[in-house]
């Protein structure tokens, strides 16, 4: 974490066209940025791209930067933002059948096995993009940002009880799906 004294003077310079202040502003930030944005985008290059957008925007917009929240916390909204926008503008309804993994399961397939472990987490992210997308975003701050809901709600400027409602419904379809494969959620926990 930044120090706030040490944040003011690198966005100062950074506004001021030093290109390297403004690395140094990115660079710690960069991996919850990245992180966030394959969340919520399900796919790497997409990911990619939202992250790419936000720095060009957080550069663009720096001068009106208000150091009310930390510069990761205004990246974080800026990049989840436009997430949301490039789907969207994309209408994103596009995710792999699960059943093009069924090919390379073990006959005797027990997903507790630590060799299935990351075919269980890919069954997760499928899953997860099938949601809506604000059920999609409200689960990924909760399971991948350790996020309670009053926080989401908070960061995402809904009511509290929306975001339950986003957080419960997608829970609950990730799990009737979960169930028809005979998988718990404990299995990715």
């Amino acid at each position: 974490m930044m120090d706030k004294e040490l944040e003011k003077q690198l966005i100062e310079k950074s506004i001021q066209g030093d290109h390297e202040a403004f690395r140094q502003l990115i660079e710690p930030v960069y991996p919850v940025l990245i992180n966030a944005a394959k969340r919520i985008m399900n796919c790497d290059a997409d990911a990619e791209d939202a992250v790419q957008r936000t720095i060009v925007r957080a550069h663009k917009a720096l001068p009106t930067f208000k150091a009310i929240s930390s510069f990761k916390s205004w990246t974080y909204t800026i990049v989840v933002n436009i997430c949301k926008n490039m789907i969207r503008d994309r209408r994103w309804n596009e995710y792999v059948s699960i059943d093009l993994w069924a090919d390379y399961l073990p006959d005797d397939h027990d997903p507790l096995e630590p060799y299935n472990k990351e075919l269980i987490y890919c069954i997760l992210q499928n899953e997860i993009s099938k949601l809506t997308p604000k059920q999609r975003e409200v689960i990924c701050l909760f399971l991948y940002q350790d996020m309670r809901l009053i926080d989401i709600s908070k960061k995402l400027n809904v009511p509290y009880n929306t975001a339950k409602a986003h957080f419960r419904y997608g829970f609950l379809r990730i799990r009737e799906a979960m169930q028809e494969r005979k998988l718990t959620l404990d299995d990715f926990l």
